[in-house]
């Protein structure tokens, strides 16, 4: 497969494969409704398995590369919002 094991940067690099990423991306979030967020990620995000260890792992990995590239983290993301809105409707 063209690109594979490469990083994003073959997809940003062609212009046609970027308007189709874009394309779909679009349409993925469309699915969510009012809180767009790529469907596939919010399905994936739900059978996941991940260790609380892993978890706190990636989230110091992610602040730690947010703060080096000086970007305040404000509000809850899309995700953590979904997350959040399935929590209330699921029946205890």
């Amino acid at each position: 497969m063209a690109g594979a094991g490469r990083d994003p940067a073959w997809v940003a690099a062609d212009a046609h494969k970027l308007d189709i990423l874009h394309a779909v991306l679009i349409n993925q979030c469309r699915i969510m409704g009012g809180r767009p967020y790529p469907y596939l990620l919010h399905r994936a995000h739900e059978t996941a398995v991940v260790t609380l260890d892993e978890k706190e792992q990636l989230t110091l990995m992610i602040k730690n590369e947010l703060q080096r590239n000086d970007v305040v983290v404000g509000r809850e993301s899309n995700k953590q919002a979904l997350k959040m809105t399935a929590k209330r409707r699921r029946p205890r």
